[in-house]
């Protein structure tokens, strides 16, 4: 993948397991400085390999740091590259909210979903006005449950 940031192997395989913080954090920094500097053409490569290494970070064990970056990457992702994706990202949200697993790490990729959603919502203004019909009982009912 030319012009955007990837993970090796062994980054995420060491973010699965909640190490290095700092190190992801500086990835996802270096991501959101590529989107605003990358050509057309990058951004029709990449976007669907980022899109899997963000999903993948939304179900690592880091605390509110990382999804907070997480958020602000998939926002500035989406309003650079367009919105081709984002049905599909928002229903894989959904899809990660509904669970009915309690162990703490799906609890953070929950909230990590949400949060997403709340950048995207923030960033793309009426361009997610769409699924709001989706997104919001189904947050009120997480955060119903979660309490």
């Amino acid at each position: 993948m030319v012009g955007l940031p990837a993970l090796t192997t062994e980054q995420l395989d060491a973010a699965a397991k909640g190490n290095n913080p700092l190190e992801i954090i500086q990835w996802l920094e270096m991501l959101e400085h590529s989107l605003l500097n990358a050509s057309k053409e990058q951004l029709q490569n990449g976007t669907a390999h980022v899109l899997q290494i963000l999903q993948f970070l939304l179900s690592t064990p880091y605390g509110k740091p990382v999804r907070d970056r997480v958020s602000q990457a998939y926002a500035a992702l989406f309003d650079t590259a367009g919105t081709a994706k984002l049905s599909k990202t928002v229903n894989e949200f959904l899809s990660m909210i509904k669970i009915k697993d309690e162990s703490p790490l799906s609890y953070q990729a929950r909230l990590g979903a949400v949060s997403a959603m709340g950048r995207l919502h923030l960033k793309l203004g009426n361009m997610m006005f769409p699924f709001m019909n989706d997104v919001v009982p189904t947050i009120i009912k997480f955060g119903k449950n979660s309490s």
